[in-house]
């Protein structure tokens, strides 16, 4: 969930912040957010609208598991955006809108969370799919909102077809599903590979 501008959004919120009175709201502003390390449920959330479309039901879903029963939360997000589309899935996973509050170019959705959703993690929208290059075929794993999960985009077969194969200790930085790294290793086994990314659902994608 790489996070836009959220700037509006965020102002918007934190005008109406004092009127809603969230309880020790518990923020999920990109993908890293998913996966915090806290063992209690959160009393409230403020999820940001995620860039992809494709992340917004797996954010929600998660959000539904990580809020108590019960809890408050505020979905923010700008105009531009897709916050109106944004409230089905808000719906979904969730529960009923309550209140929508609008201005500075964005909208608040605010409701409780009745746990929809919290019976699902991660895994469940974990796929796999085949890709073959140069005689070589890995599974890669497809997370949604990873970059080139599911197919063998023209950039990344150019540069599998051009990097050397020879060094021993190699780094991807920017790996997303890693599929470089993967061709890479099953190419030249005894190497050395570390795959890097600042997304914590492509870091997810590359260990699957």
């Amino acid at each position: 969930m790489t996070p836009m501008d959220n700037s509006l959004p965020q102002g918007l919120y934190e005008k109406h912040a004092e009127s809603l009175g969230l309880p020790k709201p518990r923020f999920f502003a990109t993908d890293a957010d998913l996966f915090g390390e806290e063992t209690a449920p959160a009393e409230s959330a403020v999820v940001f609208l995620p860039k992809s479309k494709a992340l917004i039901d797996m954010t929600l879903c998660l959000v539904s598991g990580a809020v108590r029963n019960g809890g408050a939360v505020v979905l923010a997000g700008g105009n531009d955006a897709g916050i109106r589309s944004a409230k089905d899935a808000y719906e979904r996973n969730i529960g009923p809108v309550e209140q929508k509050i609008v201005g500075n170019h964005s909208a608040l959705y605010v409701g409780r969370n009745t746990k929809h959703a919290a019976a699902k993690t991660w895994k469940d929208f974990l796929s796999f799919s085949p890709l073959s290059h140069e005689g070589m075929t890995i599974e890669a794993a497809n997370l949604p909102g990873v970059f080139s999960a599911g197919e063998l985009d023209p950039g990344t077969a150019l540069l599998l077809e051009k990097i050397p194969y020879d060094p021993k200790r190699v780094l991807d930085i920017g790996s997303g599903a890693g599929i470089i790294g993967a061709f890479y290793k099953k190419k030249n086994p005894a190497a050395e590979v570390t795959l890097s990314d600042a997304s914590a659902l492509a870091i997810r994608a590359s260990e699957e």
